[in-house]
């Protein structure tokens, strides 16, 4: 998939900077909105369809599908991999975290020089034609909910954007401790320019953040 996106998707002097993908990807996507929290997100808006095979269906533990934690404590659970926070349903983390949900292990969070989006291989879709955009007035927000990039050609498949944006228009990107005992939980946050934010576990964020930083335009 790297290499699909640095040959097919990214733009003239945009670089790919990381892929979250393969064994970080093996998981749900949790949500919490307006002070209610989803685990596993519940996809509300257009989304991108893949097919059953690039389903994740992985479940959350039973007790936090049931509701019964407190705070951040399901961040504990091995299962989950992204969780996007926001104060309404519109919010641009939501609409990452649709996309990501929906899409499953076809759907990969990619970050470059120039922006941050949601990227699925065209050929996992159910139907790779562009669904309608959405209408956007808030600097960074998603662009679009499905975009096609490229037409298929002999090249290889082309690459379909579900949602993006650009990263001189996040607030930031920083590390984020989370969880509860002696040794915490690390997440890569993201902060769109709406208030929201999307969580990625990650092992090494605050050198991911520092790569990111180094390489941003």
């Amino acid at each position: 998939m790297s290499k699909l996106l640095v040959k097919s998707w990214c733009g003239q002097g945009e670089q790919l900077v990381y892929l979250f993908g393969d064994a970080e990807r093996d998981g749900y996507v949790a949500s919490s909105t307006g002070g209610r929290t989803l685990v596993p997100h519940v996809v509300t808006g257009e989304a991108v369809r893949v097919a059953a095979s690039e389903r994740n269906d992985r479940a959350p533990m039973s007790e936090l599908a049931g509701g019964n934690f407190v705070g951040d404590e399901l961040v504990h659970d091995p299962g989950l991999w992204a969780w996007a926070q926001a104060g309404t349903p519109d919010a641009t983390a939501v609409r990452f975290a649709d996309q990501l949900a929906a899409g499953g292990q076809a759907a990969r969070l990619a970050i470059t020089s120039h922006r941050v989006a949601v990227v699925v291989d065209a050929d996992s879709l159910v139907d790779p034609e562009p669904a309608s955009e959405v209408p956007s007035s808030l600097l960074g927000k998603a662009k679009s909910v499905v975009q096609s990039v490229q037409q298929r050609s002999a090249d290889g498949p082309p690459v379909t954007t579900c949602c993006e944006a650009e990263l001189r228009s996040l607030r930031g990107v920083e590390p984020a401790p989370m969880g509860r005992g002696g040794m915490p939980v690390w997440f890569f946050g993201v902060h769109f320019a709406d208030g929201s934010r999307l969580l990625c576990k990650h092992a090494k964020p605050a050198q991911l953040v520092e790569t990111i930083r180094l390489n941003a335009r």
